[in-house]
């Protein structure tokens, strides 16, 4: 089943999803992965944005996942475990490392990213009661190798290498499958930068410096 739906209207979301939902229900089935990956971005400086086009930005990119989460997880717990304690739900949040270190330019789309991240870690404990039912796993990435960057020339490519999508996508069903909680930050390099926010200033700049991450995305 496919349902194309404008992610930045809550009523399209919300009414869309409660259809998909009830009919689930009444057939005795329910939606066991969820995976939040929608996304879109600007390339422009925060002054220079249209209000309308930040709206968007936050309605696509964090609040439909959070209007998502709240009806999938709602009914899970209210109507699918009571009638089948066993049953699974496995959720899958795509963030990105700028969530964690933003670069210039992108400060609104680092910022859904940054709200996807703390989403998931709070969710991780408001659903503690439910880990055996509910898995949580977070994807932090570096550049992805599909069209969303591909205006984007990497640099560095030896320590910061572009995230091949496919083999990411293998690697979510795999850890899907598994039941694996918790976050996959590829590529290796990202595992660490949410420490390189706790050292002094200088040091955070001098890893934009070497790393050039605030002369990549070029202002429209």
């Amino acid at each position: 089943m496919f349902l194309k739906c404008d992610l930045s209207d809550e009523q399209r979301v919300t009414e869309e999803l409660s259809s998909l939902i009830n009919n689930l229900n009444s057939q005795e089935e329910h939606v066991s992965i969820l995976i939040n990956n929608a996304g879109i971005r600007d390339n422009k400086g925060l002054i220079d944005l249209d209000p309308e086009r930040i709206k968007s930005m936050f309605n696509i990119n964090t609040l439909s996942p959070i209007w998502i989460l709240q009806k999938v997880i709602t009914n899970h717990i209210d109507i699918v475990l009571p009638k089948n304690p066993h049953s699974q739900l496995f959720i899958v949040t795509v963030s990105s490392i700028l969530g964690t270190f933003a670069p210039k330019n992108l400060s609104i789309y680092s910022a859904t990213k940054a709200a996807s991240i703390s989403i998931h870690e709070a969710l991780m404990q408001e659903l503690k009661d439910y880990q055996e039912s509910i898995r949580l796993l977070l994807i932090t990435t570096g550049q992805l190798s599909t069209t969303m960057f591909k205006d984007v020339e990497p640099s560095r490519l030896f320590f910061a290498p572009i995230v091949d999508h496919t083999k990411l996508a293998r690697s979510i069903v795999e850890k899907v499958e598994l039941g694996y909680s918790g976050c996959i930050s590829e590529p290796f390099y990202a595992n660490f930068l949410p420490g390189v926010r706790t050292v002094p200033q200088c040091i955070q700049d001098f890893c934009r410096y070497v790393s050039e991450i605030d002369k990549k995305i070029k202002d429209d």
